[in-house]
């Protein structure tokens, strides 16, 4: 867990959290709260990182629990185009509770779990009120392989979670078994563009063959 207590701190916009290329287990960072146009900045260092969640059995690689204004890249040794390479029993990036203004790039996702990236609260239908927001998840430049639903945005049951201002680009996504891209209660100024999605629905199941799944 990586939070303020287990830091000893708290972390504000514009402090960067390193991961170095010798961490294999995965990492659950709490209630994290960045600024809007100065994000927490979580990215790899001296290499490239390569967590694997299936090893221990976890759930996510690298998951994101209440946490705001947060900006996940892989950006961080020149010689990685993906300076994360990650795998886990179902999630390989997820943005769980709460979460909300959040991005990722350069993250490449290879594992048989269902998700490649997760972003979602569920409420079966029994939002509070005012209904919970997430705005402003940009998922860009990632490669997902393997697994059931390359991105999973949104419960796929209404009223729940509003997504806004969702951007999603220069992916590469391919051999899911289900959909490259579903996404669900994503209401307003939604852009998906220059993706390449490839052999969906291998799977072969009913109303989850498609590419692309609004």
């Amino acid at each position: 867990m990586i939070n303020s207590q287990s830091l000893g701190n708290d972390l504000v916009g514009g402090d960067t959290i390193f991961i170095l290329s010798e961490r294999t287990k995965p990492i659950k960072f709490q209630n994290l709260e960045g600024r809007l146009s100065n994000p927490i900045v979580v990215i790899n260092k001296d290499g490239q990182v390569k967590i694997d969640g299936v090893s221990d059995n976890s759930w996510g690689a690298l998951t994101f629990e209440n946490c705001t204004n947060i900006k996940l890249s892989g950006k961080g040794h020149p010689g990685f185009k993906y300076g994360f390479e990650l795998s886990a029993m179902q999630s390989g990036v997820a943005f769980i509770e709460l979460s909300s203004d959040c991005e990722v790039e350069n993250v490449k996702i290879s594992h048989d779990g269902f998700f490649g990236i997760y972003a979602k609260k569920d409420y079966n239908e029994n939002p509070p009120s005012p209904v919970p927001v997430f705005e402003n998840l940009k998922i860009h430049d990632c490669f997902i392989e393997g697994v059931s639903e390359g991105l999973y945005i949104g419960e796929t049951k209404t009223p729940g979670m509003e997504f806004k201002h969702l951007r999603i680009y220069n992916n590469i996504i391919r051999n899911t078994h289900r959909e490259s891209i579903q996404i669900a209660n994503c209401v307003e100024d939604v852009e998906i563009y220059n993706n390449t999605l490839l052999n969906a629905g291998l799977e072969g199941l009913n109303f989850h063959m498609n590419n692309l799944q609004i």
